[in-house]
């Protein structure tokens, strides 16, 4: 009798630490770590608001040849697929504001021509999905799942902004070992926003992923040249 309790102990631990499992716990693209929301930026805006940076689904996916496509759900699964299966990711809305998601929390520098400071700048990439939603009601200290983007993780943030117009063409880069994730669209007076995709250069499900995630807007006033 005791040693079927105990053999039912220790599948009840493992089922429970699924979560965990395998879901980016290595340095880089692939830390999992207590996030502090979706805040873009180390402070708030000259307004005094909150930032939300955030990528949603789009309804016109810019692709590229062998570019993997589908569901956004499918799409988020594609991008973590360099440290996760699946089965252990929950759903994640498409949708800005829901309970799940993709949220945005950190500091990216500009110079005074625009470019990025890599060094001064940081970028955490949280994915808010269904799992950590149900966890985090009855465990507030229940961790999303977060792409740490910084010196500290072996990565790099590049790219260039138009800062001297009211619009003008803008990316960012988000390197590391697991692979690149890019942001390409537009600075204007409120936003940077566009289009996002990823090109992963390693996997766990047997074909390495890429292609575009979604739509991306991060309000202006958290890029600080």
């Amino acid at each position: 009798m005791t040693k079927i309790l105990i053999i039912i102990i220790s599948m009840c631990f493992v089922a429970c630490s699924q979560k965990k499992d395998g879901v980016r716990t290595l340095t880089g693209h692939a830390v999992i770590t207590n996030g502090t929301g979706a805040l873009v930026g180390n402070s708030t805006c000259p307004q005094g608001v909150k930032i939300l940076g955030s990528i949603i689904d789009s309804t016109t996916l810019k692709t590229e040849a062998g570019d993997f496509t589908g569901t956004f759900q499918e799409r988020v699964n594609a991008l973590l697929s360099t440290t996760a299966k699946p089965e252990s990711i929950g759903l994640v809305s498409g949708f800005r504001y829901a309970s799940t998601g993709i949220d945005f929390n950190g500091l990216i520098k500009l110079d005074a021509n625009g470019n990025v400071l890599s060094a001064q700048s940081n970028l955490t990439f949280t994915v808010r999905d269904s799992i950590w939603a149900d966890q985090v009601i009855w465990d507030p200290k229940a961790l999303p799942i977060n792409i740490i983007f910084d010196q500290g993780h072996a990565s790099t943030i590049s790219g260039q902004f138009n800062i001297n117009s009211q619009s003008g063409p803008a990316t960012l880069v988000l390197h590391d070992g697991f692979g690149d994730i890019l942001f390409d669209g537009v600075l204007d007076a409120q936003n940077f926003s566009g289009k996002v995709r990823y090109v992963n250069s390693v996997t766990v499900v047997g074909q390495i992923m890429k292609g575009p995630l979604g739509d991306f807007i991060i309000p202006r006033c958290a890029i600080l040249p």
